[in-house]
């Protein structure tokens, strides 16, 4: 028996703890509870089962605009194909956007830009919602003045929702545009939550580049506390800006400034664009 059990720890004890320690990486990299490395670590294989079953396997995959479900399943090429071959078959504005969604989540930003832009054309044109998701990807394409035109070509009373999203677009162009305190007097006056954590994201940016790197962390650090305590449907939902805030968070405390413009103009919410120092 004690023959059985040396051998079972020399051949499989090294696999387990590699196996725990594996999963635990991943729980803290995508934002689970930290709960799941007690479980991992008291119950090796029960516990490293159980969390591939409930958080792995159910979760591959994200949620892009508009709620579109990006699977961790299929193919990406496979995914898109889909999705042009339905555009074909009927050009409507919500085949359009769904499109414009994957490949945007594919970081296809410009094509995805393109697509978005034939949306708002006709009957669209003036569109609140449609005007404001197709100025979202001009703007994550560095198209800054396209959005501006776009915005200022809506001529009708937009919904609450869609208001709220107008608004931190027009903050995010002021941001772009190097008036981070402008955009931060919008994004502070923005309390509605339904457009998720981009809001409080681009308010850590404006923190950041204004050298409040105490406010800029405090914003940072609750969005990934709360992504963290999130359901999910929520982490799906949020994956992007969860993400977004974890590299923001160590370029700040490397004392780099997370920007959202580069010298061309191009904006971006996932990278640092400028090596200025944080003050």
């Amino acid at each position: 028996m004690n023959a059985l059990i040396h051998d079972y720890f020399y051949l499989f004890g090294p696999l387990t703890l590699a196996v725990q320690i594996g999963l635990c990486i991943h729980a803290y990299r995508t934002g689970r509870p930290f709960w799941w490395m007690w479980i991992i670590f008291i119950a090796p294989w029960i516990g490293s089962l159980a969390y591939v079953a409930i958080e792995i396997l159910p979760n591959l995959g994200s949620t892009g605009r508009r709620g579109m479900r990006i699977s961790g399943w299929v193919p990406a090429t496979v995914q898109i194909r889909r999705l042009r071959q339905e555009l074909e078959e009927g050009d409507t504005v919500a085949r359009r956007l769904n499109l414009a969604a994957a490949l945007h989540h594919m970081g296809e930003k410009e094509e995805a830009d393109a697509v978005a832009s034939e949306a708002a054309r006709g009957v669209f044109k003036g569109d609140p919602a449609v005007v404001a998701e197709v100025a979202w990807y001009k703007i994550e394409a560095g198209h800054v003045e396209g959005a501006q035109a776009l915005l200022d070509g809506i001529d009708s009373k937009p919904d609450r929702m869609t208001a709220v999203n107008l608004n931190l677009l027009r903050a995010r162009i002021l941001a772009a545009r190097g008036d981070s305190a402008g955009a931060l007097k919008i994004l502070e006056g923005l309390v509605d939550s339904s457009v998720g954590e981009e809001r409080r994201y681009a308010l850590a940016l404006c923190h950041a580049r204004l050298g409040q790197k105490a406010e800029a962390l405090s914003v940072l650090e609750d969005i990934i506390r709360a992504y963290r305590r999130g359901g999910a449907i929520w982490r799906r939902a949020e994956k992007h800006w969860f993400q977004a805030a974890m590299k923001a968070k160590r370029d700040i405390e490397a004392g780099i400034v997370p920007g959202e413009s580069d010298k061309a103009g191009q904006v971006t919410t996932e990278g640092v664009t400028a090596s200025t120092k944080i003050r």
